[in-house]
């Protein structure tokens, strides 16, 4: 059910009208092209309902027509107008909530994969409350999104950025829509993998740390050694080897902040005969 709400949220409609002076119908129905999330749509329906929507010949939306459902659906949860929908606090489990935004997502956002330059998800809606309400349950995840108005076109929007965010995303909520699920794992994979991997043989091992110690410049300073990572474990696997390889001692700092905002740690050598030492080997 909660797949369901999130669809007619989404890209749905719960609609009454009248044809003609007698007959009035009730419908039911998920707008999409993607025929996997049509499909979806339409099993859960049934499972829930007992009922099968159909699914129209131009692969267009997936529909059912019954009063009672109808009426159902209104009492329970309101309106699913794009303006006046509102989440239902009735789904409190993770699982609830994982399910309804998946469903939400896979009708109403995209993924952009730009290497190295723009990897993100967006939505975009017209209910403010709605869209403000998705950040939050987002939140519950640990997924971060940045909420930007639109005003000159009354649109809301959330963006989800960072590596770590889209990870968490992917595991805890993810694409039906193939298409979307596939632009998801080349945004992940378009990453480069900031942990360092540790060679377990001595010898690689060694020429391992002296190449990190020496960084872009190749070579290691013979005054102070210096080596920053944006992941502090990097630092100290680093200072572990160098006292098992080198008996080096070295310090850790704590979280620092770049000037574009970026928080980064440093490892650092200041005993000279040490710094001389790794210096001669990095030569040799």
């Amino acid at each position: 059910m909660a797949a369901i709400h999130g669809y007619l949220c989404a890209d749905g409609y719960v609609v009454s009208h009248k044809q003609g002076s007698r007959h009035k119908y009730y419908r039911m129905a998920l707008r999409n092209t993607e025929i996997v999330l049509l499909k979806d749509f339409a099993f859960r329906f049934k499972n829930v309902f007992g009922i099968l929507p159909k699914i129209s010949p131009r692969i267009d939306r997936a529909y059912a027509q019954r009063k009672h459902v109808y009426l159902w659906l209104v009492k329970r949860f309101g309106s699913f107008h794009s303006y006046k929908w509102r989440f239902p606090e009735l789904f409190r489990s993770r699982k609830l909530k994982s399910a309804w935004l998946r469903a939400v997502f896979d009708c109403e956002s995209w993924v952009s994969c730009k290497k190295a330059s723009d990897r993100h998800i967006g939505l975009e809606m017209v209910n403010r409350r709605g869209v403000l309400k998705i950040k939050k349950l987002l939140s519950e995840f640990k997924i971060r999104a940045k909420f930007k108005v639109r005003n000159k076109r009354g649109l809301y929007r959330l963006n989800i950025f960072g590596k770590q965010n889209i990870e968490i995303f992917s595991h805890k909520i993810g694409f039906l829509h193939p298409k979307k699920h596939a632009k998801l794992e080349e945004a992940i994979a378009s990453y480069v993998d900031f942990r360092w991997h540790f060679p377990e043989k001595r010898m690689e091992l060694k020429k391992f740390i002296l190449t990190k110690l020496a960084g872009k410049s190749g070579k290691i300073s013979s005054r102070r050694i210096r080596v920053c990572s944006c992941f502090r474990n990097n630092l100290k696997k680093l200072r572990s080897r160098l006292k098992t390889c080198f008996g080096v001692d070295s310090k850790v700092s704590k979280e620092s902040v770049n000037g574009l905002g970026n928080t980064f740690f440093e490892l650092s050598i200041n005993k000279k005969s040490d710094v001389q030492k790794l210096a001669l080997l990095a030569k040799s």
